[in-house]
């Protein structure tokens, strides 16, 4: 039986050996050497789409490296961005295409759109190439174009209306969640409104032999408002405010208001690929308490302000998103809230890259506890915020591909 069962093993393998050695890639050396780089796209959708390119698996074998971003639009949609880097004899050849793709399109028309961009952008690097003789640039003559004079009848607002709930159950065990959230937002290049609401609540029930733990672990309400002027390509002023009901954090009622400004060191209609800015915001804070706090108090008017600098850049070398906040209040200094979080992606050498993310915090502001110590049934279901020093989550790692760089055949078999 053992003997059976080794000699079919070594027939498969054999097999498998013989059909690679005797399959054939094809792929010709004057095609234009293509890497696409873009977390949210149908790699093998424009490898069947796009035949006179080759694509590569790294970017250090490229000719033309691009690298697609996004952005969220107004209307809930997303415009992205293909930014064109050329490489080896066609360094001389970089520039930047965009087109918008609203949040009613399927995802094969927006590949589809996304396509005759990348086609446009393509040209002027394959008429450098052989290819370039079996390649044709049509038009269609139907296009319309639309008339500027149309007005919107919605004024520029966009409302997008989320409702659900989620039930896990067991024979000792049940957890039922539901929530809802109202968007409402009006963006323009000079001002950006927007209105929030959000509704949270969950249960917990957990039967252990004669015992029952019944808990409401969150039931939350919030109301936020946001409006931003822009001042210029660097400079914004904004003014904010919310309110929030939320047991987890002991707020029976709470509101905040107050300005802010913000100064990007980069101009603002770059902020697709990088983004280095510095926020101000002062606020007045009101809390009425569920519990007395710590502090013995059932409510507090505080004043809080805070300094952030965030940066953002996606860049062919790879993607990082870092934010460093410090936050305390007035006058007393002491309360305090100073956190860090990093989101890393870095293209060490060919095939190889790192990438990690760390969020960190020092916290020393957490006024709102409750002065009565949390019940076990409270610290088992995370019932409400504990009292911490610090709050720390990160994860790290590598990422190394080797092999064929030329293969660029997409079979989606079983």
């Amino acid at each position: 039986m053992k003997k059976d069962i080794l000699l079919l093993f070594f027939t498969a393998v054999s097999f498998i050996a013989f059909a690679q050695k005797n399959d054939s890639i094809a792929y010709s050396p004057t095609k234009l050497k293509l890497f696409l780089e873009c977390t949210d796209c149908d790699h093998a959708y424009y490898m069947n789409q796009l035949p006179f390119v080759g694509f590569v698996r790294d970017v250090k074998d490229a000719d033309l490296h691009v690298y697609i971003t996004k952005q969220k639009n107004a209307s809930e949609g997303f415009r992205y961005y293909l930014n064109f880097v050329g490489k080896n004899s066609f360094a001389d050849i970089n520039y930047k295409l965009q087109t918008d793709s609203p949040d009613s399109e399927s995802r094969l028309k927006r590949n589809d759109r996304i396509l005759k961009t990348l086609k446009m952008g393509l040209t002027p690097y394959v008429s450098r190439t052989d290819v370039s003789e079996r390649v044709f640039l049509t038009c269609n003559d139907s296009i319309k174009i639309s008339d500027p004079t149309i007005k919107d009848p919605w004024n520029f607002w966009v409302f997008v209306l989320d409702l659900g709930g989620n039930l896990e159950a067991e024979e000792s065990y049940y957890n039922y969640q539901a929530k809802g959230n109202l968007n409402c937002k009006r963006i323009t290049e000079e001002w950006k409104h927007r209105f929030v609401f959000t509704y949270a609540y969950e249960n917990e029930t957990y039967d252990y032999k004669t015992t029952n733990i019944k808990q409401s672990i969150q039931n939350a309400f919030t109301f936020h408002t946001r409006s931003v002027y822009a001042i210029n390509r660097h400079w914004s002023a904004q003014y904010s405010a919310a309110i929030k009901q939320d047991t987890y954090y002991n707020y029976g009622f709470y509101w905040d208001l107050g300005p802010g400004v913000e100064y990007n060191f980069f101009p603002w209609d770059k902020s697709d690929r990088k983004v280095f800015a510095l926020r101000y915001e002062f606020k007045a804070r009101y809390y009425d308490y569920i519990q007395p706090t710590i502090n013995d108090l059932t409510e507090d008017l505080i004043w809080n302000h805070f300094v952030a600098l965030e940066l953002i850049l996606r860049q062919p070398w790879g993607d990082i998103e870092s934010e460093a906040k410090y936050s305390t209040y007035i006058p007393d200094w002491n309360q305090y809230n100073l956190s860090l979080k990093t989101q890393l992606s870095v293209k060490v050498a060919r095939g190889f890259s790192v990438f990690l993310k760390a969020e960190g915090a020092l916290i020393n502001d957490q006024h709102y506890l409750p002065k009565v110590s949390s019940s076990l049934t409270d610290r088992l279901l995370q019932a409400r915020k504990e009292k911490t020093p610090f709050e720390l989550n990160g994860e790290i790692g590598i990422r190394y591909a080797f092999g064929s760089i030329y293969n660029s055949v997409v079979n989606h078999r079983f």
